[in-house]
């Protein structure tokens, strides 16, 4: 028996669309014919965006026709580019993402780190942070006063790698 992607029930596509990041599920998907566009803009799934491969142009024209109009949607976020991190936080957009969950910054400098978290502390449901900065960290009571100022339910778990790679290589030398 032969079957196609297209004879699959909107339920199982549902659960291959969740594998899929929010970008290429749109890229593949939301021109193919008016059942996948329907199933994508009037769907309730879940969001992921990794920006790590992206370039500026693509990311403008996936933030206008894709983003904008999904806030609601995105429960994981990747940012690594710095064009894009800068354009995130400045525009003030991510407040927006009501469910983001899950916020990975790729390649912050260190002096950027409080001012990024200070605006991270509007979002109701993020539980998990992770900075890779591509810098030292000389001082880290700033930080560790703001994710600690926050109530207690409200404390993401925090990684940021940067400082333990450091360390650990500065003590091998």
């Amino acid at each position: 028996m032969l079957t196609h992607f297209e004879d699959l029930s909107n339920d199982l596509i549902y659960e291959i669309f969740e594998f899929l990041n929010g970008y290429d599920l749109y890229e593949a998907f939301s021109n193919l014919n008016s059942r996948f566009e329907n199933l994508l803009i009037h769907s309730i799934l879940p969001l992921k965006i990794d920006t790590s491969l992206m370039s500026k142009s693509t990311f403008q024209r996936y933030y206008n026709d894709i983003i904008k109009r999904n806030k609601h949607r995105f429960k994981l976020i990747c940012l690594s580019n710095p064009f894009i991190v800068s354009f995130m936080f400045k525009s003030r957009i991510l407040s927006k993402f009501d469910q983001l969950e899950t916020l990975i910054i790729n390649n912050l400098k260190s002096k950027d780190v409080e001012n990024i978290l200070k605006r991270l502390f509007v979002l109701p449901r993020l539980f998990s942070l992770s900075i890779i900065l591509d810098d030292y960290m000389r001082d880290t009571t700033v930080f560790y006063r703001l994710v600690f100022s926050l109530p207690r339910d409200r404390i993401p778990t925090v990684l940021i790698t940067a400082q333990l790679k450091i360390r650990l290589n500065s003590s091998l030398s």
